[in-house]
């Protein structure tokens, strides 16, 4: 019904823009445009960057001509799950998390710590929930928290997630949107995210080590137990894991 509903708006947009093909990074578009094509909607070649560790039915619709992929084994769900050409290019991630920075990490970590409050000798855990913060996130931070280290939470945009943890443990600092997240994540020693979605590409890039924790129920987790098979992050099945 959502793809229904949004497809008259996209139509009218390639209409005016008249592009040479349409790139889908969200999986409600990828629905979107594959419908259209598959209908005879959209004359223009469609193209999906599946940004997740699994092609899901929400990415796989098999109007769309191409599909680009994380990694092989995504590649591979999708051609199986749609008949199309899968090809494979790694994450895509800003330049930002490409380039380094050109300040020393002794330094950016300092810089950081004094930013947000931390203690300076204390190691860093970054926690991100994607820009909706979303999932169980309050009980996966008391969970976290500890006063061996500063848990410092990505909220997005979700304020009230915001306010919610401001008593959940020793060492917690949760902050809103933010556009320097790789600067944030070359100050960090940990990434702990729930999704296996973009921020553990963009951790990937860095290098930062990810741990994945209360992942989010069906693409959320199918993506953690990928990720860990594949030898790529740690996942913590329980709280005792976790420590």
């Amino acid at each position: 019904p959502l793809a229904a509903a949004s497809s008259p708006a996209v139509r009218r947009l390639v209409a005016q823009r008249r592009p040479d093909v349409v790139v889908s990074t969200f999986h409600l578009c990828a629905q979107i445009v594959g419908r259209l094509r598959m209908s005879g909607g959209m004359v223009v070649p469609s193209l999906v960057v599946v940004t997740d560790f699994v092609a899901h039915r929400m990415w796989s619709h098999p109007g769309n001509d191409a599909f680009i992929c994380v990694h092989k084994s995504v590649a591979d769900e999708a051609n199986k799950m749609t008949g199309r050409p899968s090809y494979v290019s790694g994450p895509a991630v800003s330049e930002q998390f490409l380039s380094d920075d050109a300040l020393p990490r002794p330094i950016r970590r300092k810089e950081l710590r004094e930013e947000i409050g931390a203690d300076p000798e204390l190691p860093v855990v970054l926690v991100s929930a994607g820009a909706w913060g979303t999932g169980g996130v309050v009980d996966a931070v008391r969970a976290i928290a500890s006063p061996r280290h500063t848990t410092l939470v990505l909220c997005g945009r979700n304020e009230r997630l915001r306010h919610g943890l401001r008593d959940a443990g020793p060492g917690v600092v949760a902050t809103g949107w933010r556009d320097d997240v790789p600067r944030l994540m070359r100050a960090c020693d940990v990434l702990v995210e729930n999704a296996a979605g973009q921020t553990a590409m963009e951790a990937f890039a860095v290098g930062l080590p990810v741990v994945s924790f209360r992942p989010l129920p069906g693409h959320g987790r199918a993506g953690v137990l990928r990720m860990a098979d594949l030898g790529l992050t740690s996942f913590a099945a329980d709280d005792e894991a976790l420590q």
